[in-house]
């Protein structure tokens, strides 16, 4: 690898493409087979090669119904139907109750108790069988799960997204500026990304990781008041160095690919012992398998003699259910310490000019690296916000240890005498 290499800007070697939304007061923009990328879907852990963007709550049901209306209905169908125009009202005879479904096609959006009610009385305005037929109607909405949100053909011509080719370097420049991503296949984007088509005689892969290890480069260059963006102009002038072969340019990018591989292979090993470890914890735990299985005289399976025989023979009836003799209830309160007004939010400026080896935790992660630590310990951070969590629901956990700083969106616990931390963090996937 001791080729020349020369200094380019960007603009010589990609094609800048932007992206863009269409109207999301219509529906049929949406719900169709073409992948559309946000930044939000690049947020996270993602692979070096995405297909689509990550799925969310795309439709909406609500059920208008009497009364005497039974309080939980079989949907009608299960299938999505923002393809279809307007609001369309079905009739159903249910138990003996009539009952006038709407379909509320969303977009994606964050739907909150407000918009629900203004959505209904919407829908009964248009609908005047319903105010009709039903007069004072009782409201129940139901989501069908989660989908990933895509763009219909109509949606792609009413907007000046593009449908961007396999390969294509996917590079977020406002609201942040920096993620970045390759494409497993044609995809869209919204006006958040300047992504970049390569030209034949260019490696995509190394242009890919020179993003990524340049972030501040490109934040440089950024401008604006309220939110710092990258304009295409400024991005197409940043200025690049690279090998003048193309075999070199693949070679080096398929050393870091080679290492990305193995990173995220560790992590999906990482991902399956974890699961391991939550079975084995609500078995024994939860389930209390190993006292069932002495109850009718059997060893557990999957644990020492030792470990057996620290778990009783016996279930005792509590007021919250059947547990092993010499266990209790308690609140969470009464078993972990919250250390949450220690924590410190540092500002993206104040945590450039404080680089150092400390981890700098946020609600879901790492965000940076300082020079100095809040914590020294074994930790769970929780994350706080409501809008940071899973696509399952539930909340970002990190079980964290040594010297650490943590900012105002997680909640830092630590586990009370004897018990542990990590118990703490096991507790999670039952919602205790």
């Amino acid at each position: 690898m001791g080729g020349e290499w020369v200094e380019v800007r960007i603009k010589d070697i990609v094609t800048v493409v932007g992206g863009s939304t269409p109207s999301t007061k219509d529906a049929l923009n949406f719900g169709g087979d073409i992948p559309w990328l946000t930044p939000k879907d690049l947020s996270g852990t993602h692979p070096r090669y995405v297909s689509r963007g990550n799925k969310r709550v795309f439709g909406l049901v609500i059920d208008f119904g009497t009364s005497q209306s039974p309080k939980s209905t079989r949907p009608l169908t299960t299938h999505w139907c923002p393809s279809r125009p307007g609001h369309q009202a079905l009739r159903n005879n249910f138990a003996s109750s009539l009952l006038l479904r709407t379909w509320l096609p969303m977009t994606g959006r964050r739907v909150r108790r407000p918009t629900l009610f203004s959505l209904w009385r919407k829908a009964r305005r248009e609908n005047s069988a319903a105010s009709r037929l039903l007069g004072s109607t009782s409201l129940r909405f139901a989501l069908h799960g989660w989908q990933c949100r895509n763009l219909s053909l109509k949606g792609l011509h009413r907007c000046s997204a593009t449908l961007l080719p396999k390969n294509t370097v996917l590079l977020t420049t406002r609201a942040p500026i920096g993620y970045v991503a390759l494409s497993a296949n044609p995809i869209a984007t919204n006006q958040g990304f300047r992504s970049l088509i390569v030209k034949p005689e260019f490696d995509h892969e190394f242009l890919y990781y020179w993003l990524k290890v340049n972030k501040t480069k490109l934040e440089r260059h950024a401008s604006g008041s309220t939110f710092k963006e990258l304009s295409g102009t400024a991005l197409k002038n940043i200025a690049i160095r690279l090998p003048t072969s193309k075999a070199e340019q693949r070679a080096i990018a398929h050393i870091l690919g080679s290492l990305d591989d193995k990173i995220e292979l560790n992590r999906q090993m990482a991902q399956t012992l974890e699961s391991i470890a939550r079975a084995i914890f609500k078995s024994w735990f939860v389930d209390f398998d190993p006292v069932k299985a002495k109850m009718e005289g059997k060893q557990p399976e999957g644990m020492t003699e030792e470990i057996a025989a620290l778990f009783p023979d016996r279930l005792v009836d509590s007021e919250l259910g059947m547990i092993p003799e010499g266990w209790e209830y308690k609140a969470l309160g009464d078993m972990i310490n919250i250390f949450d007004s220690k924590r410190i939010p540092l500002s993206r400026s104040q945590r450039k000019a404080r680089q150092g080896k400390y981890p700098y935790y946020g609600a879901t992660s790492i965000m940076d690296y300082v020079d100095d630590y809040i914590f020294d310990g074994v930790y769970v951070l929780i994350g706080e916000d409501g809008s940071v969590k899973k696509p399952d629901g539930t909340p970002f956990l990190q079980y964290v240890s040594g010297k650490i700083w943590v900012n105002n969106h997680a909640h830092v616990i630590q586990g009370k005498r004897l018990v542990t931390s990590a118990a703490s963090h096991g507790e999670r996937s039952e919602g205790w």
